[in-house]
């Protein structure tokens, strides 16, 4: 299956061109952390538009193959478009406030709700902006680089915009289109919905080991939006409301702590 490999070069090939990104800044360059954060969601978003280019080439532009087909639900299109908006803004805050709790009760089960971020880092610590838990203990939160960029973009929501719009609607199409839809021919609905899950959740190992969890079940959910409406449309819409709320509370964040 082409349109398999094709959606699993997608994670190492971004990390790949992390790894030679940093091997081109100067040895012991101290801003080469800062620049690899900046550049990590970026690249990432080239990396998955060159995906879908080779994937809309590779199935002949096929709108079925790729999820793009009449949207309906039970066979009924009227209902689909009735419903669709509703639903797909229900499973976005779904998920905007699963992957919240998560992280809250990784951080802290007895501050679950008090989360941060700071714009200057305690002395001897990293230039850019840190997260913290609570006002007392000020412990940073472990996170990767692509984290940390997506910070910074926060501060740029024009291309903040444009990356989440890039990601959000090439993501859907490359896995829950072409990689679901292949999945199907060849094994049973739930099983390809799981693989497809599994691989999102992994495609975002550079956030965190916390996020393939978090990813993965968005992963089904987005999944089951697909498979229920017969093509990626509602999908790629409760993503972008996804990426939006995610992005007003970044943004809120920010400005409370400027």
């Amino acid at each position: 299956m082409v349109e398999f490999l094709l959606v699993s070069a997608l994670l190492p090939t971004f990390l790949l061109g992390l790894v030679v990104m940093g091997a081109m800044q100067p040895m012991g360059h101290r801003h080469r952390g800062t620049f690899l954060s900046g550049a990590a969601p970026k690249f990432y978003a080239v990396c998955v538009l060159i995906a879908v280019v080779l994937a809309l080439i590779l199935t002949g532009f096929d709108t079925e193959q790729l999820g793009l087909g009449e949207l309906s639900i039970l066979g009924n299109r009227g209902l689909a478009y009735a419903v669709m908006v509703p639903v797909a803004a229900g499973v976005a805050l779904a998920m905007f406030f699963f992957e919240l709790v998560v992280a809250s009760t990784a951080l802290n089960r007895a501050q679950a709700s008090v989360v941060s971020i700071r714009r200057e880092p305690p002395a001897g610590s990293a230039p850019h902006p840190q997260l913290y838990l609570g006002s007392d203990d000020e412990t940073p939160i472990r996170r990767t680089s692509a984290l940390t960029g997506v910070l910074q973009l926060v501060e740029q929501p024009v291309i903040y915009g444009a990356i989440a719009l890039v990601t959000a609607m090439g993501e859907e199409l490359l896995f829950r289109g072409l990689l679901l839809s292949t999945l199907r021919d060849h094994v049973p609905v739930g099983v390809a919905l799981l693989i497809q899950a599994i691989m999102f959740g992994a495609n975002h190992a550079s956030f965190g080991v916390r996020n393939v969890l978090t990813k993965s079940v968005s992963g089904i959910s987005w999944g089951l939006l697909t498979i229920a409406f017969n093509a990626i449309f509602v999908a790629v819409l409760s993503h972008i409301l996804f990426q939006y709320l995610v992005f007003r509370r970044l943004a809120r964040q920010l400005e409370s702590h400027e």
